[in-house]
């Protein structure tokens, strides 16, 4: 007899579920990003700065998990799939739910999403110029500024700022500032961003980012720090004067003058730890001076018998004896800043100087605390340190 195959008994797989997905409505690629206009030329006038959302926009859409289908076993018993996870819509400030699977704005703003929110901020616009009409500009969300900001008017936000004209001396902090005009200084006055600063030129200008600086034409005689990068690379890319540090790198096309303008680069230490670090020591020293003063007083003070003084001369010395613990507390916690800081300064070690066209002498540069003054003219560079000097290398 030939064999031949027979089925007996089948049994079917399980499909597991799927797990629930948001889908987001919107992309924040491009925001910061200047707007390209015909030939390719870039509108820095348009610098896409805010990712708007109209009241009632749908800003992401949640597709449901799914449970999956059983299978069965050869023996005809059901097997249980797994189902899949479920996913909160990203619900954060001014958004709502509608329908059980759709997030949508609740006002008119920017919207600001961190991954496991998304918010919408409320957009301040000004028509005109910050000064005497609209005063100081104080306003949780983002600032759109249509006229310049005038001398000794300050504009501070929690979300970007974005400002069409100059900023005259003014002050400015926001998470991101853009100011498409350039910032004249006027040694008064700052600019201060949590993450990046955006300008067309800075004169007499003191500008700090979190993160990056960049200035579209000319920055000079003026007081930059950027955490991670400073790049004065558009029009003519010259930095002249003045004192500019970032933690990782600095970009321009000229660097100095022909004039031998001092000028002094710093980088591979990000300026606000460095600036925190000092800050810190100098407040470190001035809380031991005093705990070691109080200490000493209290411990000759305890040598007398507190019962034979007079009322108000006891109360001083137990008044003493307890302003010494928040201040010995006090110590120890700026003790474990300073370790915390210099174990953030000693990982950056990787600065690099770099100019397209050239440095001039009078330039003084720092890489990781490492000093060159540049004497000859250097072209088309970047300097970095190779076994504690600084090197030149083609750009």
């Amino acid at each position: 007899e030939g064999e031949s195959d027979f089925i007996a008994a089948r049994g079917k797989p399980q499909e597991n579920g799927r797990d629930a997905e948001i889908k987001r409505n919107f992309s924040l690629q491009e925001k910061g990003k200047p707007a390209t206009m015909k030939y390719d030329k870039v509108d820095y006038k348009n610098l896409n700065l805010f990712v708007i959302a109209k009241k009632g926009q749908v800003l992401a859409e949640r597709i449901p998990h799914t449970t999956g289908t059983p299978g069965r076993t050869v023996f005809g018993n059901e097997v249980k799939p797994k189902a899949g996870k479920a996913k909160p819509l990203p619900i954060g400030k001014n958004t709502e739910v509608k329908d059980d699977h759709f997030l949508i704005a609740s006002i008119d703003g920017q919207i600001v999403d961190n991954g496991s929110k998304i918010n919408v901020d409320p957009q301040l616009s000004i028509k005109d110029d910050v000064g005497v009409g609209t005063g100081d500009i104080d306003f949780v969300g983002s600032v759109e500024v249509n006229g310049s900001v005038q001398a000794g008017f300050k504009v501070k936000a929690t979300g970007d700022i974005h400002i069409k004209g100059m900023v005259n001396g003014g002050t400015v902090s926001g998470c991101n500032v853009y100011i498409v005009g350039g910032v004249q200084g006027l040694n008064r006055g700052t600019i201060t961003a949590e993450e990046d600063v955006r300008a067309g030129f800075a004169e007499g200008a003191t500008i700090e980012a979190g993160n990056a600086i960049f200035i579209e034409d000319v920055a000079l005689h003026s007081e930059l720090r950027a955490g991670r990068l400073l790049s004065v690379e558009g029009k003519r890319g010259l930095i002249a004067g003045g004192y500019v540090a970032a933690g990782k790198e600095i970009r321009a096309k000229i660097i100095g003058n022909p004039a031998y303008i001092a000028t002094k680069v710093v980088v591979g230490v990000n300026p606000m730890i460095q600036r925190k670090y000092q800050e810190t020591c100098r407040s470190y020293a001035a809380s031991r001076k005093k705990l070691s003063q109080l200490t000493k007083t209290l411990n000759t003070l305890g040598k007398v018998d507190i019962s034979k003084l007079p009322p108000h001369r006891a109360e001083q010395i137990s008044e003493m004896t307890r302003s010494k613990f928040p201040l010995a507390a006090q110590v120890e916690q700026e003790e474990k800043l300073i370790h915390e800081l210099e174990d953030q300064m000693a990982q950056m070690k990787e600065g690099c100087v770099r100019a397209s066209d050239k440095i001039y002498p009078g330039t003084k540069i720092v890489i990781n605390s490492i000093m060159k003054n540049v004497q000859v003219e250097e072209q088309h560079c970047t300097l970095t340190v190779v076994d504690d000097q600084v090197q030149s290398n083609p750009y």
